[in-house]
């Protein structure tokens, strides 16, 4: 009877060992989503901000060379 007592002791501490392990890995797990969410946010800001700059110089008009300048 002891015995069995016992068992049923050790099997309810590995339960809450396992429990909270799962917890942690739980917590770990939203943390690095996390981070992944923000850094997709900002590489996406950063390609937005990179097009935009694109656009903005391909639509600026160019001014032809100065003939000192080309360097003949």
């Amino acid at each position: 009877m002891n015995f069995d007592r016992l068992l049923m002791v050790i099997e309810i501490f590995l339960l809450v060992i396992v429990v909270v392990q799962g917890e942690y890995v739980r917590y770990y797990e939203k943390e690095v989503h996390r981070i992944h969410s923000t850094r997709e946010k900002e590489r996406a800001d950063w390609r937005e901000q990179k097009r935009k700059q694109t656009t903005a110089k391909a639509t600026k008009p160019s001014t032809p060379p100065v003939i000192g300048e080309q360097g003949l």
